[in-house]
């Protein structure tokens, strides 16, 4: 309803907003209602007619809110910007509603003020919504710190945005050093050589998962291991938003699961690869050789006659003769790619990109260290430990590889043994 009365400025403005969502009147600058919209009744529970023509102090209700009410109109007849602000009203049937409120002075055409504009939004509901999700996120923050389990944010950059405090803990790390830093670059390994085995990645493209394994160096000193589950939030529209990275410390269980490893790959009497991790240690090299160049020797060795100490001496110190042996092999050259016991006196050194003359030397270093060692147990001058070699290069880089240098070197240590032993031979496609 608009007043007949009210200068044309504010009839004008109350027309614009006659049909407004949000509740809007006018008054004069005696403070005289001159217009209030259809919104204000629905809202608020107040009959059109019921306030137009009478001065503001005389309709608004007399509760907490009358006092500011006024003020607010009268700092805005004066020329004065009020930013929107908040208020808490009662309805006409005694209900609690909250308002966001904001005005502003109407002027005629020589900038006199004429009157003013007052204009109440319902932000009752965003209020509530505001409470539930300041609630929820309050919960939510609550249980990011007090999880168990490490956790923290990024941006789509990989940047740390947030972390709780078991993260910092496992990482041995205090809040302000992780946010904003890469978090990537924290995994560094110390050691450079073991970054293939410090990063272990799987990808569970249904669950939007990847999980991965990294090591750490603690403040502290030592090495951590971490398997983190890495996850991609998306907004509400699908559009990738952050990753939530959970870490748990698996120290624990990867040195158990080293050590297990260590157990099926390595000879519990000597210590050095049994034929399973020499083979696998083998292949590998072999499939990663370049192919134009020199790929190497294998050395297959065999203690000469040793039965008869075995059957002589007894088991505990041919095992004894065995283990100085097999130390004397690995302390002989720091050159061995590889070394393995292959057998109960016999053993495995495979030469990564030497050429048959270096092969041969090494041979002929090899065959007196093995004779001190085996006398440093029997003590027997008249019948000193021997050992024959067979020595292979490989052909290829394929599928039988392996096989083949196996089975050739094993031909040219039957060789040295059919010759006498205590000698080695190279195996040749043509014997």
């Amino acid at each position: 309803m608009i007043s007949p009365d009210a200068h044309p400025r504010l009839r004008e403005f109350a027309q614009a907003v006659r049909y407004s969502p949000t509740e809007v009147l006018t008054l004069d600058s005696e403070r005289v209602v001159t217009s209030h919209n259809r919104s204000s009744s629905y809202t608020y529970g107040y009959k059109l007619p019921s306030i137009v023509g009478h001065k503001a102090q005389d309709v608004l209700p007399d509760d907490e809110t009358r006092e500011s009410r006024l003020e607010f109109i009268d700092r805005v007849l004066s020329g004065e910007q009020i930013p929107p602000f908040e208020q808490r009203r009662l309805t006409a049937d005694g209900e609690a509603v909250y308002v966001e409120m904001y005005g502003g002075p109407i002027m005629d055409d020589n900038g006199v003020i004429v009157g003013m504009f007052a204009s109440s939004r319902d932000t009752t509901q965003e209020r509530l919504r505001r409470a539930a999700r300041e609630r929820s996120e309050r919960q939510l923050s609550q249980s990011f710190q007090a999880a168990s389990i490490g956790v923290l944010m990024t941006d789509l950059d990989g940047h740390v945005t947030r972390v709780n405090r078991a993260m910092c803990r496992m990482l041995g790390r205090l809040e302000a050093d992780l946010l904003g830093r890469p978090f990537e670059l924290l995994s560094e390994p110390a050691d450079a050589r073991a970054v293939p085995e410090a990063t272990r990645h799987d990808t569970d493209e249904a669950a939007g998962l990847d999980i991965r394994t990294r090591r750490y160096e603690h403040p502290d000193g030592y090495e951590i291991w971490v398997e983190l589950f890495v996850s991609l939030v998306t907004d509400a529209d699908g559009a990738p938003s952050h990753y939530v990275i959970q870490g748990q410390d698996i120290t624990q269980r990867h040195e158990h699961e080293q050590r297990l490893q260590y157990m099926v790959d390595h000879d519990p009497l000597t210590g050095l690869l049994n034929r399973r991790g020499f083979d696998h240690g083998l292949r590998e090299r072999l499939r990663n050789a370049d192919p134009a160049a020199t790929k190497g020797a294998l050395l297959l060795i065999d203690i000469d006659g040793f039965k008869r100490f075995n059957h002589a001496r007894g088991h505990r110190a041919a095992d004894q003769a065995v283990k100085e042996i097999a130390a004397a092999l690995a302390a002989a050259r720091r050159d061995f790619s590889l070394i393995g016991r292959l057998g109960s006196n016999s053993f495995l050194i495979f030469l990564e990109g030497v050429e048959r003359t270096h092969a041969e030397l090494i041979a002929l270093e090899l065959s007196p260290q093995i004779t001190a060692a085996g006398e440093r147990v029997f003590r027997d001058p008249e019948s000193p430990v021997t050992a024959s070699i067979g020595i292979a290069f490989p052909q290829s880089n394929g599928r039988d590889a392996v096989d083949n240098l196996l089975d050739h070197a094993a031909s040219a240590l039957y060789a040295a043994k059919e010759w006498g032993g205590n000698r080695y031979a190279i195996y040749s496609p043509e014997d």
